[in-house]
């Protein structure tokens, strides 16, 4: 029974009021019946629907299917309260998710990207969870995420090359155990880019246990651009294919030579290979190349424009998080960006990137140009289930 508070109780007379609050009160101190743990979950959950504002939505449908996309804090939050088994259950049902219907593995792959963060006081919390539960495929992948966070700010070869190595032990484990995991295929490819090296037994393994990913085929890409051996599309991206989330890969190649032309300092020509990159369809990645060439050519409005597209597909990316707030600070004033970075710093707090940002956005000038625009702050769920993971 719903208890009546707000506009809606004071509608109602007073007696009445009084009782439905204190037969709620009785509902909400009632022992919960003991039942075999339920794959069922209705109850709702307080899910980001922008940024700074949250609303009341149901998690599951009846048949524990995923209705929303997870929020990445909430996920955090269950680790470090030591609920493993109810963070296992729930990135289980996003991996389950993803199988079933391709198109909406990127729900999957953000549950998981809650753990790519390099913040050193979620190392214990993820530690003991694989360390107390050896064979959840979802503990091992989750640390071995979270190492690799931390081997890209960490400054120390040595210790680098260590973070690396149970980087991709923890991806090995995981598809051990659940040889379809898309997100731990993605994570070794990752390794193995950064190992300067792409096994072609990864390669193939990747694509043979998830045959419909569309982010399995953009990491072998990302690994080949990585590694100087240009995108062969062909034996990735099959034009054969029905499925135009495929389409999108075929714009790799001039998404490459845009990055390319903006570390030469030439971004009118990156500009230009980025526009034809979206004209394969839209992806986040072709979005932020996009805004960083505009930048580049002092057109800062536009580029926000752009890193707002980019975020509305992936809004709890600490990157793009931190680009859609340095492009905020200079068209608006230091004080447009503080939403993003707040959002950035709580999903990923003592991030040496973020607070780097923090100061440059504090050197900024406080009189800035605020007639050009107002743009909303996007919908998390606008694009989720249809952009490139």
């Amino acid at each position: 029974m719903r208890v009546c508070r707000g506009p809606a109780a004071a509608r109602l007379p007073p007696v009445v009021a009084l009782g439905a609050w204190l037969l709620g009160a009785g509902f909400a101190h009632a022992e919960p019946p003991r039942s075999p743990a339920p794959e069922v979950d209705t109850t709702p959950a307080r899910v980001v629907v922008s940024l700074g504002r949250v609303a009341d939505a149901p998690r599951f449908d009846a048949k524990g299917v995923p209705l929303t996309v997870p929020d990445r804090l909430e996920v955090l939050g269950w680790v470090r309260k030591r609920r493993f088994g109810a963070t296992h259950k729930l990135l289980r049902r996003y991996h389950a998710l993803a199988q079933a219907e391709p198109a909406r593995e990127l729900w999957s792959l953000e549950a998981f990207g809650a753990f790519a963060v390099a913040d050193p006081t979620l190392t214990h919390s993820l530690e003991e969870w694989a360390r107390r539960h050896r064979r959840d495929w979802s503990a091992q992948l989750a640390l071995g995420l979270h190492r690799f966070a931390q081997a890209e700010v960490e400054g120390d070869t040595d210790l680098r090359r260590d973070l690396v190595r149970r980087a991709e032990s923890g991806a090995a484990r995981a598809l051990e155990a659940e040889p379809s995991l898309v997100a731990a295929h993605v994570l070794r490819l990752r390794v193995d880019a950064d190992r300067g090296r792409l096994p072609d037994s990864h390669v193939t393994a990747a694509l043979a246990a998830c045959p419909a990913s569309l982010a399995v085929r953009e990491a072998v890409l990302l690994a080949r651009t990585s590694l100087g051996e240009g995108l062969v599309a062909g034996d990735v991206v099959d034009e054969g294919l029905s499925d135009s989330r495929y389409r999108v890969l075929l714009g790799m190649g001039d998404w490459a030579a845009g990055r390319g032309a903006l570390a030469t300092q030439h971004p009118q020509q990156a500009l230009e290979a980025f526009d034809r990159a979206l004209r394969h369809g839209e992806h986040w990645r072709f979005r932020d190349g996009r805004a960083r060439a505009l930048e580049a050519l002092d057109r800062v409005v536009d580029a926000r424009r752009d890193s707002e597209r980019a975020l509305a597909a992936r809004p709890q990316d600490t990157a793009l998080l931190r680009r859609a707030a340095w492009l905020a600070a200079r068209a608006r004033g230091p004080a447009a960006g503080e939403v993003y970075l707040k959002r950035a710093e709580a999903l990923d707090p003592r991030h040496p990137a973020t607070a780097a940002l923090r100061r440059s956005i504090a050197e900024l000038p406080v009189e800035q140009e605020t007639a050009v625009e107002s743009l909303a702050v996007p919908d998390p769920s606008a694009g989720v289930a249809t952009t490139g993971g």
